[in-house]
């Protein structure tokens, strides 16, 4: 654990720190396989200073022994557990979307959650619950999985629309549990039972009370339980909470009857089980002239973070979508991605213009066929070793020196060549064009090598506009943002006329909430008119809104439009600012 990343944690590559708690941190990672397998997952590590705590690294084994057993689409996926390193971790789905936590803020501050959308979002929550509450081991016998601590913050909503319950960390499974006394508390307190609160024993019908408590939040937009901690605590345990009639006046009955009933302080007076609760939650919906589905929790969740989060797209893909990684077990969710725009197809480093145009004959056209050459026979030697008779020797047979140079170049990619001072100049800059294109090369398998390689080659030749441009999209995607940030800045002073570069850089200022820096990059990418120009005055509205300048940000969104009549995303902004200005 050296802290710079990327690092090799066993098979995984840690990318990004995504979130640091109190007992672990979280990370963005990636696996390999064969055949250019590659899969993105959430690692969970503990925090070094817990790694020798016996109670904890022993709750943090149940965690990961529960939840391996599970696989259900409202649950999070576990897909591995062990220890790297002297330190214990769990690979995790990977989760593009917001907690349930973020989302109620959001409705909080916009526009409270559609009925109909809290009522699907309870009705996954239940089927995920029912189906860990009726687990059985392989021998067929019941485990009877009791979450425990269901509440907002363990609850995600992808942008796909789906709803996943995550951390079953204090999980209890029944007749199996030695570590729960009589008397402990442990989940969050204002999402807990009665009986929970109380410190007595609990079966499904706790989690059944906290998935209650969820939808009173969703449907009123106001806590259950509120007040001073040993309030919210007493009020808990006496299930003492406003009516919800009384929050929402216009709430269906059947509604206002379904938490009613699954907030009884009595246990027996509860649904018995999540399906129960389940089916009475379906059978809402249909009082709904639209039934709710994923697709329309995904349209109410991306319209609820339309203005934040932003991930660019290709030039191609036409557009920006808001998207918020969330890892499964996060210690907060406040963590912001963007995706940097990628360069067109990569060719062979192209010279000068000025030089290009005027190179006819002589040491100049000599100096072509050189970098030429030096490219084939480097590319030809990483590929496939020393090769013998590609090149006849009578093409490199007017001096001696250049062709000892191209063979020194082809086979020793540490910048040390024999030239002779004359031409020290000529063969650096062919030296890194052969590292540039070496470093190309392992793009798709070796990043790590790849930016190695490419540094050397902006060592070598500092005024490499194409290399610096490389690395700012490698370290972007390795998740260390300030050396792209760095690399881009260099390819804006060589060039300052390099839109994609100055597009990437406008969007690292945005990640890091540099809306007024990032409008100032944007407003000179438009300026520029590169074919992505729908792109770039997309994202310019987009730091316009963020600072509050909602005209502006109108003004821009409608030039997006203009430059891009079919592209949707612009379109339905568009049309939303409009409405609500």
């Amino acid at each position: 654990m050296n802290g710079r990343l990327p690092e090799q944690f066993g098979k995984y590559q840690l990318i990004q720190r995504i979130g640091t708690g109190g007992m672990a941190e979280i990370f963005k990672a990636k696996v390999t396989g064969e055949g250019g397998f590659e899969k993105l997952v959430a690692i969970k590590r503990i925090l070094p200073h817990l790694s020798d705590d016996p109670e904890f690294v022993d709750m943090f084994m149940r965690e990961a022994r529960l939840a391996a057993l599970l696989s259900h689409p409202n649950i999070v996926q576990i897909y591995d557990f062990g220890k790297e390193q002297a330190t214990y971790y769990i690979a995790m789905e990977y989760l593009w979307g917001n907690d349930l936590r973020a989302v109620l803020q959001r409705t909080k501050d916009q526009h409270p959650l559609p009925i109909e959308c809290a009522l699907y979002i309870a009705s996954r929550i239940c089927a995920g619950l029912e189906y860990s509450h009726n687990l059985r081991d392989l021998s067929g016998k019941p485990l009877n999985i009791i979450h425990r601590d269901v509440n907002p913050q363990n609850v995600i909503l992808t942008h796909q629309g789906e709803v996943k319950i995550l951390d079953f960390g204090i999980a209890k499974i029944a007749e199996m549990d030695s570590t729960t006394k009589v008397g402990t508390l442990k989940g969050k307190v204002p999402y807990m039972s009665p009986e929970q609160a109380a410190g007595q024993i609990v079966d499904k019908r706790s989690d059944i009370f906290s998935t209650g408590v969820i939808l009173y939040e969703m449907v009123t937009g106001a806590k259950a339980f509120q007040g001073a901690a040993m309030e919210v605590l007493e009020r808990v345990r006496k299930a003492e909470f406003t009516p919800p009639e009384l929050v929402v006046p216009d709430l269906p009955p059947e509604v206002c009857e379904i938490l009613h009933r699954s907030l009884a302080k009595n246990p027996e007076e509860r649904f018995q089980t999540c399906a129960e609760m389940f089916r009475r939650l379906d059978d809402c919906l249909t009082l709904f002239s639209e039934r709710q589905n994923a697709e329309n929790l995904a349209r109410q969740i991306r319209h609820l973070f339309v203005d934040e989060l932003f991930e660019a797209k290709s030039h191609e893909g036409g557009g920006v979508c808001a998207h918020r990684p969330v890892m499964a077990g996060s210690p907060g969710s406040e963590i912001t991605r963007t995706l940097m725009l990628e360069a067109e197809e990569p060719s062979m480093i192209a010279a000068d213009p000025s030089v290009q145009d005027s190179v006819s004959s002589g040491p100049r056209l000599w100096l072509s066929v050189l970098l030429a050459i030096t490219v084939i026979l480097a590319a030809v030697f990483y590929r496939y070793g020393p090769v013998k008779g590609l090149v006849d020797k009578a093409t490199l047979s007017e001096t001696a020196d250049n062709k000892s140079q191209v063979q020194s170049i082809a086979a020793s990619p540490t910048g040390m060549t024999t030239a002779t001072t004359e031409h020290a100049g000529q063969v650096a800059g062919a030296n890194a064009t052969v590292l540039f294109q070496q470093g190309l090369e392992l793009l798709g398998t070796d990043p790590n090598g790849a930016r190695d390689l490419i540094e050397k080659s902006v060592q070598a030749d500092p005024s490499n506009v194409d290399g610096h441009f490389e690395l700012g999209k490698l370290y972007g995607k390795l998740g260390n943002q300030d050396e792209a940030t760095k690399s881009y800045r260099n390819v804006v002073q060589l060039d300052p006329n390099h839109s994609k570069a100055l597009f990437n850089l406008g969007l690292l200022y945005a990640e890091r909430g540099d809306f007024a820096h990032g409008e100032q990059v944007f407003a000179r990418v438009v300026a520029l008119a590169p074919t992505f120009l729908d792109q770039a005055y997309f994202n310019l509205a987009m730091m316009q809104r963020r600072q509050g300048k909602t005209e502006d940000s109108i003004q821009s969104m409608a030039r997006a439009v203009a430059a891009n009549p079919i592209n949707s995303k612009a379109l339905a902004y568009l049309r939303l600012w409009k409405e609500e200005r």
